[in-house]
């Protein structure tokens, strides 16, 4: 078995990362840089609503000017 499936079974196996591989499926997990640190976002308008992937908790609001990369 291919090692990046293997993780992602592994990964799988526990409930509490689901929502991370969903935004990662869906596209909307990033990165950002400056703070080293994964978030999940949703588009709006102006910009993405960030949310912590482990504590649900709301981030804050990123624009396309600040430094991050969809994984």
């Amino acid at each position: 078995m291919p090692e990046r499936e293997q993780a992602v079974e592994q990964l799988a196996a526990d409930s509490a990362n689901l929502k991370l591989l969903q935004a990662l499926q869906d596209g909307k997990l990033f990165e950002l840089k400056t703070e080293a640190k994964l978030v999940i976002g949703q588009e709006h308008d102006s910009g993405y609503s960030l949310t912590d992937p482990t504590s649900g908790a709301s981030s804050a609001t990123w624009s396309a000017a600040r430094s991050a990369k969809s994984i």
